[in-house]
């Protein structure tokens, strides 16, 4: 038989001919897991946003960690989510940390910013604001408006870093731009204060105005307080219980005992004791916020119940009762 030898020349060529399908298939392999992937986290969103499908978390934990095992950072930011929330798998902070890790290493904006959250607040590890703040900050390069935020909160207190007043406010106007409702109440607060920005109750007003729009509880209750005083907007009362009650409606303690005084005093709504009463005991159970001391909640309290019958006191209660127990507390950032 006759024998064929190849030259140097075309073996070359036929190795890499070799070599280049070799590479192909690795690729053409890698975009078919790919898509697989793409394929089980859209699955795993139907289940969790109940499109298309009866909402149903456990089934969303389970196709967003078969996606979130093949790698899909976008997966495993959402697996990382349903630990930390504890949505069809048991709470877990140690386990959403894992996997907003995973994502956050692929650049994923929203697990940097969910895993700089868990070092912010100690949950899953030991609080760390350093880490915290490397982790917003590579969220914020990316223009996640949230990260913005969080980032901005550590330079306004000094958390992790010199306390930088006007850096803050750069970061809360960055995320305000795009319309996060916290950022415009972060901002507005500032210029309350005169922190890092000029003091400027109107621009203050303009901001929490925004933020109250999207139905931000403190931002209801700072402009409540902007229209009882009479700061940046014409002082009126009636409008300084509207907003009040919007956020206390949400569950803002803050807000709440801002309401309660309200009514025992008749200042902007028909005076009452028993809807004093009423606001007063439901700040009481609320989760209380640094400003809101419960001690004087509880005075608050006592002292509208005492103007109450014992009936009446009765019936207030039993309607605490039942909005707490389809109302859950706010807590007050």
């Amino acid at each position: 038989m006759p024998v064929f030898r190849l030259s140097a020349k075309w073996l070359y060529v036929a190795l890499l001919v070799l070599c280049v399908a070799a590479a192909v298939a690795i690729l053409c392999r890698k975009a078919v897991v790919h898509s697989f992937a793409k394929a089980q986290n859209n699955i795993g969103w139907m289940y969790a946003s109940g499109q298309g499908v009866s909402r149903n978390p456990a089934k969303a934990a389970v196709w967003y960690r078969r996606a979130a095992e093949h790698g899909l950072a976008e997966a495993q930011n959402s697996l990382g989510r349903l630990y930390a929330e504890g949505q069809g798998v048991p709470q877990d902070y140690a386990q959403a940390a894992v996997w907003y890790s995973k994502a956050a290493a692929q650049g994923n904006a929203e697990a940097q910013n969910n895993l700089g959250r868990l070092y912010d607040l100690g949950r899953g590890m030991p609080q760390d604001y350093a880490q915290a703040a490397v982790w917003y900050n590579k969220a914020a390069a990316q223009g996640l408006a949230e990260a913005q935020d969080n980032l901005g909160v550590l330079y306004a207190f000094g958390r992790g870093m010199p306390q930088d007043e006007r850096q803050a406010a750069i970061l809360y106007h960055e995320a305000a731009e795009q319309g996060l409702a916290k950022a415009q109440a972060d901002l507005g607060w500032l210029y309350v204060l005169g922190q890092g920005v000029q003091q400027s109750y109107e621009q203050a007003a303009i901001l929490f105005r925004a933020a109250a729009a999207q139905g931000d509880a403190k931002a209801e209750t700072n402009l409540g307080v902007m229209y009882a005083f009479g700061q940046g907007v014409p002082q009126n009362f009636i409008q300084a219980a509207d907003w009040t009650r919007k956020a206390a409606g949400q569950g803002f303690t803050e807000a709440q005992t801002n309401l309660a005084l309200m009514y025992y005093q008749g200042q902007g709504v028909q005076q009452s004791y028993a809807e004093a009463y009423f606001w007063y005991a439901l700040a009481v159970m609320g989760k209380q916020a640094a400003n809101v001391r419960p001690e004087e909640v509880a005075i608050g309290r006592d002292e509208a119940a005492s103007h109450l019958t014992p009936a009446e006191r009765l019936q207030v209660q039993d309607r605490v009762q039942k909005w707490a127990a389809t109302h859950p507390a706010k807590a007050d950032m």
